[in-house]
């Protein structure tokens, strides 16, 4: 059953009757036990809200001991202040989003408490700019304030800010990812006699620190031994301490930031920017599909297999448009091998692409590696396979626009319906290996060059 907000006050009314009722003999309500081995005289509802609207009304009404029950996803695009009160959000499976409009997302203080009850699923997000939560106690007579959220982002570019701030004798709890943006950011802050774990990670690229706790500030690799919480790692001054999840199963790194996912190393790509992100494999890597738009992305496999398949019916293994890069760097050994059903690598608008082998398994058109437009260029190092044998209009490689494509291997076709390369618009294609036909294929689908098919025989000189 909903509650209304009315109730709340209806209820409150007919208590302080019982009360009276009992101070003068009456008999009152007999104790209810909840189930929880709390006795009380009543059990109220929580606060069902289902609308940023229904939300904000809930919050402005809220007292101690409320609980506000999620019916709905919400994007909340407004800080929340809890001051003084205990409240618990019931996220009920679903997603709350809080995206703040003033300089924070989250501020509990004067001995406030925000919890979480996730029993049954859902996501608690927030983000500010200067912070994303924070915890204080603003009339600095008082200690422990409280909060429990999902993830805590703060959004500011440029200038000073928080991932997470816990001051007078505050507690955070962060059961995902702590992330921030600016260079001159801490990751997470801890304060005046304050705790904050972090249950996932602190994704903070070029901080100022990973960790402040008191006045000292830390980096990734600042902290103490031993550690005083199991499988976390701990960083304290004595007074104040943050303690972060020492999940050991990273898998790559950019800097010295370790990341658990190669979604969050490509998140701090930049779109547009002039420098280069390096990815660093820390193991191997199996992955979906990778679209890169815009950004300027090498990876250091260190050693590592990284294997990009786009198992959709449609679609490319390594998509790079709009002048992007995805290239690779370092001696050591190691393999980028993409898959996708229409390219195994696909290269647009000016773009770069380099990997160690390409594979298309699509049926109609596919192409192991394609290049199109002015300055686009793809580089195999080793082979490109065109994979599906009942393909239409195959081709190994494929390049037209003024592209180029670079084949240190060998290109091998298995339909016998479609080439083993092609160039044309302006295009070149560079094979140092062989091309390799499909069984019964026609001997003038060795190659085409602007719509004039060679066969395997041909003399190149008199191109």
């Amino acid at each position: 059953m909903k509650r209304t907000l009315g109730l709340k006050r209806c209820v409150s009314i007919v208590l302080s009757l019982l009360l009276i009722l009992t101070m003068l003999g009456g008999a009152g309500l007999p104790p209810v036990d909840n189930g929880s081995g709390v006795v009380s005289l009543m059990d109220e509802d929580p606060i069902e809200v289902s609308s940023k609207e229904e939300l904000s009304d809930a919050l402005y009404e809220a007292e101690s001991g409320d609980t506000i029950q999620l019916q709905a996803n919400i994007n909340y695009e407004s800080g929340i202040i809890i001051d003084g009160i205990d409240i618990t959000f019931d996220l009920n499976g679903y997603t709350l989003d809080v995206v703040g409009d003033w300089n924070f997302g989250l501020w509990v203080t004067n001995g406030g408490n925000l919890s979480l009850d996730n029993s049954k699923g859902g996501v608690f997000n927030v983000s500010g700019t200067e912070f994303g939560v924070i915890v204080d106690f603003e009339e600095h007579d008082g200690t422990g304030s409280k909060a429990e959220v999902t993830s805590a982002t703060s959004t500011e570019s440029v200038n000073k800010s928080y991932g997470v701030l816990a001051a007078d004798g505050g507690e955070i709890t962060v059961f995902g990812t702590v992330t921030t943006t600016s260079a001159n950011a801490y990751g997470a802050c801890a304060q005046s006699g304050s705790e904050i774990t972090i249950h996932g990670s602190i994704i903070a690229p070029g901080a100022e620190y990973y960790i402040v706790v008191g006045t000292s500030g830390r980096q990734v690799t600042g902290n103490n031994y031993p550690t005083s919480k199991e499988g976390y790692r701990t960083y304290t001054d004595g007074t104040n301490t943050v303690w972060v999840n020492d999940d050991r199963s990273f898998i790559c790194k950019v800097g010295d930031i370790n990341y658990t996912t190669l979604d969050d190393a490509l998140a701090v790509a930049q779109i547009g920017a002039t420098t280069t992100t390096t990815i660093t494999l820390l193991d191997d890597i199996n992955y979906g599909r990778l679209y890169i738009d815009n950004k300027d992305i090498t990876f250091d496999l260190d050693g590592n297999d990284l294997n990009v398949n786009n198992t959709e019916a449609m679609g490319n293994g390594l998509q790079v448009t709009n002048r992007g890069k995805v290239l690779l760097s370092g001696s050591g050994s190691g393999a980028f091998n993409v898959t996708g059903a229409d390219h195994g690598v696909y290269v647009a608008s000016g773009s770069q692409a380099e990997v160690s082998s390409a594979t298309a398994t699509g049926s109609a058109s596919p192409r192991g590696a394609l290049a199109t437009g002015s300055e686009s260029v793809v580089t195999v190092y080793g082979n490109a396979l065109q994979s599906n044998s009942a393909a239409t209009d195959a081709a190994g490689v494929f390049a037209n626009a003024g592209g180029s494509i670079i084949v240190s291997g060998n290109v091998t076709m298995t339909s016998t319906n479609g080439y083993g390369a092609v160039a044309a618009g302006g295009s070149a294609i560079t094979i140092d290996g062989r091309i390799d036909l499909a069984a019964g294929a026609a001997a003038d689908t060795y190659l085409v060059l602007q719509d004039v098919k060679w066969p395997r025989s041909a003399a190149f000189a008199t191109l």
